[in-house]
């Protein structure tokens, strides 16, 4: 039952990329989203993103927009401040 809710929150999330897409266009979206999302996963990977990759501005919007609750904060970072944990 849990693997059956992961699955489903990972679709209404991936459901809320797309809805972001429609709202924003494209060239919006890849600077908006889909640049942070991808470096935001690369932290996460590298063990380096402090905080919940969901909380994420462009994330937890995604969630909010595919009607996913993870039950996470909102953190207020910029693309700018993933930059910096590279270093």
């Amino acid at each position: 039952m849990v693997l059956k809710m992961q699955k489903l929150n990972l679709i209404r999330h991936e459901y809320g990329h797309f809805l972001q897409l429609q709202n924003k266009g494209y060239l919006a979206y890849t600077f908006e989203v889909a640049i942070p999302s991808f470096t935001g996963s690369i932290l996460y990977k590298m063990g380096r993103l402090p905080f919940n990759y969901y909380s994420q501005p462009w994330e937890y919007e995604a969630d909010q927009l595919g009607g996913v609750n993870r039950g996470v904060p909102l953190k207020t970072i910029t693309f700018w401040d993933l930059i910096k944990l590279f270093y």
